[in-house]
């Protein structure tokens, strides 16, 4: 069930395309074998195919469930228990002495927008945005 708040805004996606969001608490979502109650999100009227339901899982949900990611084995690690920057050293370390893992620095923006550093043949380097598609939870 959708409760809407008396909040809406207009968001542009990467096209430049303008679209209406409108917020709202989801009372439950699943994830896996994860519940979670009261969940923040916005649904849009962001242009896509109707038999393509889009669910982005914005950089703030991300950010509040801790979010480790492992693309080799297709999985997303989530908690809601307080990590400590001791823990999040920890796990980093693990990543890297224990596997081919490298550690590479995001620098957050005023916008709360993810970027990296990246050099294309020996040039000056570029930055380039970490794109999860949006900032918060969207459907």
């Amino acid at each position: 069930m959708l409760n809407k708040r008396q909040d809406s805004n207009y968001s542009l996606n990467m096209a430049g395309q303008k679209s209406k969001n409108h917020s709202v608490i989801l009372d439950e979502i699943e994830i896996g074998n994860i519940h979670l109650n009261n969940i923040k999100a916005r649904i849009t009227t962001q242009p896509k195919k109707k038999q393509y339901p889009i669910i982005v899982i914005g950089l703030d949900f991300l950010e509040k469930y801790n979010a480790i990611f492992d693309f080799s084995r297709s999985y997303i690690y989530l908690t809601n228990r307080t990590i400590t920057p001791k823990d999040h050293y920890l796990i980093g370390q693990k990543l890297q002495n224990n596997s081919n893992y490298l550690l590479i620095n995001l620098t957050k923006l005023i916008s709360q927008y993810q970027i990296i550093p990246i050099t294309v043949n020996n040039n000056s380097p570029i930055n380039c945005l970490v794109d999860t598609g949006t900032s918060i939870y969207n459907i």
